[in-house]
């Protein structure tokens, strides 16, 4: 992610030197879309783990909170110790 969210900033970032500082208009209309591509695909790179990340962390915690209801179910007694500490 880390890594995506660089990029896509060093993308970002190198988007002026395309342009003329005096004018403003384009200089190389080829290295500009080129870097702009560049930042579309590492940001949809980013989304993509950030929503894989996200997804992993509910799952882990369903899973969690399955276990100690199957817990519960077995062992109502060792639960209720558990949840009174």
């Amino acid at each position: 992610m880390a890594e995506s969210l660089w990029l896509r900033n060093r993308a970002r970032n190198l988007q002026p030197t395309c342009f003329d500082p005096n004018t403003g208009l384009v200089i190389d209309q080829k290295v500009l879309s080129l870097y702009i591509r560049y930042q579309n695909q590492y940001t949809r790179a980013h989304s993509n783990s950030l929503n894989d990340l996200i997804r992993s962390r509910a799952e882990r915690k369903k899973a969690e909170l399955g276990f100690e209801a199957q817990r519960q179910k077995n062992n109502p007694k060792s639960a209720l110790r558990k949840s009174t500490k």
